[in-house]
């Protein structure tokens, strides 16, 4: 899902739910899906429901890039270490 962003911080730009959802993560971790639509409110005045954002963060850990643990979300830090290693080669 596209969603039209109009953030100084972040440029105007179109973003998927899933890079504001790795944007709030970036910042604080770990979280849970509550804590995230809050910000995804507060921070990007987006209006989703529960059930969007975890279908978002479900479809985030199938792919390995976030972990839930303990009812909340983070990076997984075995993807941050790989996309590092791949940047270190190119």
């Amino acid at each position: 899902m596209a969603l039209e962003i109009i953030n100084s911080r972040y440029s105007e730009i179109t973003k998927n739910l899933n890079d504001l959802i790795l944007i709030i993560l970036s910042k604080e971790y770990p979280l849970k899906i509550g804590e995230i639509c809050l910000r995804l409110r507060r921070e990007f005045n987006v209006k989703l429901t529960f059930q969007a954002v975890r279908k978002s963060l479900n479809i985030l850990v199938d792919k390995k890039i976030l972990v839930f643990k303990d009812k909340a979300y983070a990076f997984n830090k075995n993807f941050i270490l790989d996309q590092k290693r791949l940047m270190d080669v190119m």
